[in-house]
């Protein structure tokens, strides 16, 4: 394509020599005839950097090797039509946008390339170079566009993945805050479970301190070869050895009883941070009676029908914490004197769980909501509405579900079914 066939510049303007600037987007000239590209290098030179190719292989190579905002081709070019460049150029970079320049005698093959998105402006001849300009201009804003959504996208995926993370270590806050919320709710009932044995092997050991003076003062007459019989029966030593037995056993049993609370609550205040494990729900809700077992005691009798089930992935700790919240519920809900029944069981691949109790109900329009983030119907300051959204986050991340069903005068059921099998 010459000169004259249909590329004009405006009389007047000579255009001063200007080093490249790369920092300028950058527009690709590709036609045959070096004089043509030459041209359009002097018109474009000032607002872009330009680069330039005689041939389609020449420009592909170009495109390969440098960020090309837009691309101007002559449709009529030895071995590849501009048209075929311009789809091959839109593989390499397909946010460049492509220009191409034609006679009305190729105007059909491509409008057809315009159609199928291949092209984003065509002229046809003759054209003048403030057409041109006008063209390339609107080109570079589409590319600047694009590279500005692009790069938004990008922006905004991260910033996604930044709120997602900072989420889930908020969420894993509020868990724990939640659950050492919910033990010190329960740490008036706890101490009263740790101090009554406390209390008794405190006195028994008191006992047996005596016992041991009795024993030591009767050994000594023994010794001493006085009368054994009338020591003996002076000292009780016969009963001394039978409630000393009765005393070890008995502050054995209130040892045992706190190394199992103080367990319970170490292993329900340890924030799961490791894997699933494999653990038995009967287990998860034995830890919550023991923690919750004496505030449950003031209100209601706890009713154990525990069935046959099986173990199951999940994070025990946090199984618990839901069972301590559903047990605080049900006390909160009787009012007098009640009964808060727990049972289990496993059917058809899933284990279940329902605590009940015979309190006050919940009317429809609670149920509905009661699962919903900072709802909750206590008075301001005695609680802030996770404990039920944070079990209901639980269990679903455990794969399962958790329902309610409430009457009101009759009680509420709180049901649990968790899956089985392994839980990714």
């Amino acid at each position: 394509m010459a000169l004259s066939k249909g590329f004009s510049t405006p009389t007047g303007l000579q255009p001063e020599p200007r080093t490249p600037d790369k920092r300028l987007p950058t527009l690709l000239v590709v036609d045959d005839e070096l004089e043509i590209t030459e041209s359009m290098a002097d018109l474009f030179r000032h607002n872009y950097h330009v680069v330039t190719a005689t041939s389609a292989d020449e420009a592909l190579e170009l495109l390969r090797q440098q960020d090309v905002s837009v691309i101007i081709s002559d449709q009529r070019m030895p071995g590849k039509t501009g048209s075929e460049l311009l789809a091959e150029a839109c593989l390499i970079n397909p946010d460049a946008a492509r220009i191409i320049l034609t006679g009305y005698a190729d105007l059909g093959a491509v409008i057809e390339a315009v159609n199928e998105g291949k092209i984003f402006f065509y002229l046809t001849k003759p054209w003048s170079s403030a057409e041109l300009t006008t063209v390339v201009a609107k080109a570079m804003e589409h590319n600047s566009l694009l590279r500005d959504n692009r790069r938004l996208v990008k922006e905004l995926r991260i910033f996604n993945a930044e709120l997602e993370e900072r989420v889930k270590d908020r969420t894993s806050q509020l868990v724990q805050q939640v659950k050492m919320a919910s033990i010190g709710q329960l740490a008036a009932g706890v101490a009263h479970e740790i101090n009554n044995p406390m209390g008794f092997i405190t006195s028994n050991l008191g006992t047996l301190g005596k016992y041991m003076h009795k024993i030591s003062e009767y050994l000594g007459i023994i010794e001493g070869g006085g009368d054994s019989a009338s020591a003996r029966s002076r000292l009780k030593i016969d009963f001394v050895f039978k409630d000393a037995g009765q005393l070890i056993s008995e502050s054995l049993d209130g040892a045992i009883r706190i190394k199992n609370i103080v367990t319970d609550l170490k292993s329900l205040s340890y924030e799961d941070t490791e894997g699933l494990v494999r653990s038995d729900v009967n287990r998860c809700l034995e830890i919550a009676l023991n923690i919750a077992g004496n505030e449950i005691g003031k209100v209601a009798n706890i009713e154990k029908q525990y069935g046959e089930t099986t173990e199951i992935a999940c994070h025990p700790q946090q199984l618990s914490q839901v069972f301590i919240n559903l047990l605080n519920n049900a006390c909160q809900a009787i009012e007098g004197q009640g009964t808060i029944t727990v049972r289990t069981w496993y059917e058809s691949g899933s284990v279940y769980a329902t605590i009940s109790d015979t309190g006050s109900g919940m009317p429809a329009e609670i149920q509905q909501r009661i699962f919903e983030p900072f709802f909750t119907t206590k008075e301001v300051g005695k609680g802030i509405g996770l404990g039920l959204s944070i079990s209901y986050d639980i269990i679903h991340k455990h794969g399962g579900e958790i329902t309610v069903e409430s009457e009101i005068g009759k009680g509420t059921t709180f049901a649990i079914r968790l899956p089985g099998s392994h839980v990714e």
